[in-house]
């Protein structure tokens, strides 16, 4: 698994906005440090060489999500591609 970047803030939706590292695929799964499944990438937005990653949160309940601020996330290698190939 690599790195796809920091968790920078949490939307009024319960999103999370990812400081990444690469642009990644819409639906790439996206893990913590424990390897546990924490959602999976809804959006790719910004300049190519620091994207910002949108991460739709599934199961974890909104009290444990503030936990997830400043935390590095993690995807299994995607090679860093949108669905645009871009």
């Amino acid at each position: 698994m690599n790195s796809i970047g920091i968790v920078s803030d949490i939307n009024h939706r319960g999103e999370l906005l990812v400081k990444g590292h690469v642009p990644r695929k819409t639906g790439t799964a996206v893990f913590d440090v424990r390897k546990q499944k924490v959602g999976k990438v809804l959006r790719t937005f910004g300049p190519v060489k620091a994207p910002y990653l949108l991460v739709k949160v599934s199961g974890i309940p909104d009290n444990e999500k503030l936990k997830l601020l400043n935390t590095e996330l993690y995807a299994k290698d995607d090679g860093g591609k949108t669905e645009k190939g871009e």
